[in-house]
């Protein structure tokens, strides 16, 4: 397993988000809309990228209107997507969750609250929304810790900082875990960073909201 080839996943769902971005407007929502289900069982941010991930097919076979659990969903959500998982076994799984913000609700939360971050359930960033700047905005992160299926909405796609969970990068820790030293990032400015697990929590925290109005030094080495 190469750290290369992580931050080549993430280089490529940076620039997917971005494409996605340029032709609605905004990045995708955490969660497909759907009044009919609760975030963990719509369908996922992912699946709103495979077309701009070569993964047209897939997406194709997808009934938008159900769940990603519905029975006629499991033979495309059942797939492996190369650029989603660092495993071995093939699982359809995903290594890379959707940065929310900070605390537990963080996904719940409106844009304009200081603890946003990029993804929530049912909010739609777009990069003038990004009041940090997007160089100073972690927008998708690599993890180890609880992973889940690719196509699921909820914590499987979607995740938070626990500030009652420190430090944050790490074996067994909320984000990392699968190389020593810290964890690979793509921000909203579609740059792919190695964040060190050594860093500030508070600056790591920083670097989750969209608008929270701390200030980052871009000269640090994260």
């Amino acid at each position: 397993m190469e750290k290369s080839n992580d931050s080549n996943n993430l280089a490529q769902i940076g620039i997917a988000l971005h494409d996605y971005h340029e032709k609605f407007g905004s990045f995708p929502s955490g969660a497909i809309p759907n009044p009919d289900l609760p975030p963990t069982k719509r369908l996922s941010w992912i699946v709103e990228l495979l077309p701009l991930i070569e993964e047209e097919k897939i997406y194709r076979s997808i009934d938008r209107e159900k769940g990603w659990d519905a029975e006629g969903n499991a033979p495309a959500v059942g797939q492996t997507i190369s650029i989603l998982t660092l495993s071995n076994d093939k699982a359809a799984i995903t290594h890379y969750v959707g940065m929310a913000g900070i605390g537990l609700d963080a996904p719940e939360l409106l844009i304009s609250d200081p603890r946003a971050g990029v993804f929530g359930y049912d909010r739609k960033t777009r990069l003038a929304d990004i009041k940090d700047g997007a160089a100073y905005t972690m927008m998708v992160i690599q993890t180890a810790h609880e992973n889940g299926p690719w196509a699921a909405g909820g914590p499987a796609t979607v995740r938070a900082v626990d500030t009652n969970d420190r430090p944050y990068i790490g074996r067994n820790r909320q984000f990392g875990g699968t190389f020593r030293g810290g964890v690979n990032a793509v921000f909203a400015d579609a740059s792919v960073r190695w964040i060190k697990d050594s860093i500030d929590p508070e600056v790591f925290e920083a670097l989750a909201t969209i608008a929270g109005g701390e200030k980052v030094e871009i000269a640090i080495d994260y």
